[in-house]
């Protein structure tokens, strides 16, 4: 049996990205860079599809990782990702 195995439990979440998007690499390569290489899992999925499991560094990074997500998931507008 093929598949991949990923426990949830230790993610506070994921994105997938379809490499054939020419802003999926570097979006992955940023969104890596903001929350952490330590704390962040890369599993390849096919020659075209990545996911990124973004892993909690514990309770005292909590408001830190917050803000983390938020900047990747590109809930920040524009000015305060400048900030």
């Amino acid at each position: 049996m093929n598949g991949l195995l990923i426990d949830s439990s230790l993610a506070e979440f994921f994105l997938i990205y379809d490499l054939r998007d020419p802003a999926a690499g570097p979006h992955a390569h940023r969104a890596r860079q903001h929350w952490g290489r330590l704390y962040t899992d890369v599993y390849t999925l096919d020659n075209v599809h990545i996911i990124l499991a973004f892993r909690s560094g514990g309770e005292r990074w909590k408001p830190w990782e917050a803000r983390r997500r938020e900047r990747i998931l590109g809930r920040v507008p524009d000015q305060e990702q400048a900030a």
